[in-house]
């Protein structure tokens, strides 16, 4: 029937209709397009990822140092707030032997409010007691060290602490340095007066 009417039409010498090419914008990818667009990925990736891979060590020590020392911070302004002693306590790890002074990762330190929690015996005693109130705890992150010999924390039994008035407990001041599986260096130092700086070794 529809031929018919086609046919008609043609006999009277009118213009048919002709069908609609298919839009541009909805036509695929050719197979070519494709594997253009993959190999071109290909040498981004072969390029830029051994670069990127190159500086996590570094950006990983400088997330741990910039971690420590707001937590430092805290730790002087909660003492100041709460008018009571602070304390932040380092547990490193054992970075000896390790050849060319490249260390393990690891270490962790914990940021605790020093008021024998309800025990008032226990109260400025440097200890990390029960019921005493925890204001931060972190670890390394990957392939950072917070070792544990006396030149890479140099604070007396490995303790910083802060009076209600942002100083160092009993004057001690000190400092803390983080390694990265590098070889970078970052030192954090409290002073007398309770400034707390960052220094790049």
């Amino acid at each position: 029937m529809f031929g018919k009417w086609r046919a008609r039409q043609a006999g009277q010498g009118k213009k048919l209709p002709q069908p609609r090419p298919w839009p541009a914008a909805a036509r695929g990818f050719t197979l070519t397009e494709l594997l253009v667009v993959i190999a071109i990925l290909g040498i981004l990736t072969a390029v830029v990822l051994p670069g990127f891979v190159a500086m996590l060590p570094g950006i990983y020590l400088q997330g741990a140092v910039q971690q420590l020392y707001s937590d430092l911070q805290r730790a002087k302004i909660e003492a100041i707030k709460r008018n009571v002693y602070t304390v932040v306590q380092f547990d490193g790890v054992d970075c000896s032997g390790i050849a060319l002074g490249t260390p393990v990762p690891g270490g962790s330190y914990t940021v605790f409010v020093d008021d024998g929690g309800g025990e008032p015996d226990k109260a400025k005693n440097n200890q990390h007691d029960e019921g005493e109130l925890t204001l931060a705890r972190s670890a390394m992150p990957r392939q950072v060290a917070l070792c544990s010999d006396k030149a890479s924390i140099t604070f007396s039994n490995a303790r910083a602490g802060f009076t209600p008035r942002g100083l160092p407990v009993g004057s001690k001041i000190g400092k803390v340095t983080l390694h990265n599986a590098k070889g970078n260096k970052y030192e954090i130092t409290l002073s007398i007066a309770g400034a707390i700086r960052v220094k790049k070794l």
